[in-house]
């Protein structure tokens, strides 16, 4: 949480130019929060559909790889297709991947609620950021304090500059691919 706050600190910077630091810190979290909900509402129809696609198409996969020679091979020797069908069928595979539907829901809350403290944390470490570093500048002793300043903040300044550039890299390469699957068709 505070890598990424050290990230999102440019931004607040950049707005502070035209805007207070509270007011700089709404937009920032704003625009944090706008992306995490674009992503989400984005990345769930996507899932939902592939999964559908999967359980609609998985019978035709498997009536085409019963048609596969190896496969065929390899089922009067090994008698792999009724195995296969037997262990799918009887829910040990499910039971397997996922340890049941308790620990599904739980996997899932667990997800979710590490996610929401590292956003609430990142949010927080975001505001208090100037608070924080001042706080711990002090720790350093009276005659290299200057100098620690000097680098602290040469150093927050690299990791930040760090962080946005990847995000604007990773925001090119989705651009990019976005526009690429569209121009296919897919």
């Amino acid at each position: 949480a505070m890598f990424l706050a050290v990230g999102l600190s440019p931004a607040v910077e950049f707005f502070m130019r035209w805007m207070r630091r509270p007011l700089a810190l709404l937009v920032v979290i704003g625009l944090v929060l706008l992306a995490i909900t674009g992503f989400v509402v984005t990345l769930v129809p996507v899932i939902s559909d592939q999964v559908t696609a999967i359980g609609r198409n998985a019978p035709v996969w498997f009536d085409k790889l019963q048609h596969n020679q190896l496969i065929q091979d390899l089922d009067r020797e090994y008698d792999i297709v009724d195995k296969a069908e037997r262990y799918i069928t009887s829910g040990d595979l499910w039971q397997t991947i996922f340890g049941g539907a308790l620990d599904v829901g739980l996997k899932v809350l667990s997800v979710l609620g590490n996610t929401f403290v590292v956003i609430v944390l990142t949010l927080y470490f975001v505001a208090a950021l100037p608070s924080i570093t001042r706080g711990l500048y002090r720790l350093a002793p009276a005659s290299r304090r200057a100098r620690v300043t000097k680098l602290g903040d040469q150093v927050l300044r690299n990791v930040g500059g760090y962080v946005s550039g990847a995000f604007l890299v990773a925001l090119c390469a989705g651009v990019s691919s976005l526009v690429f699957l569209f121009a296919i068709g897919l």
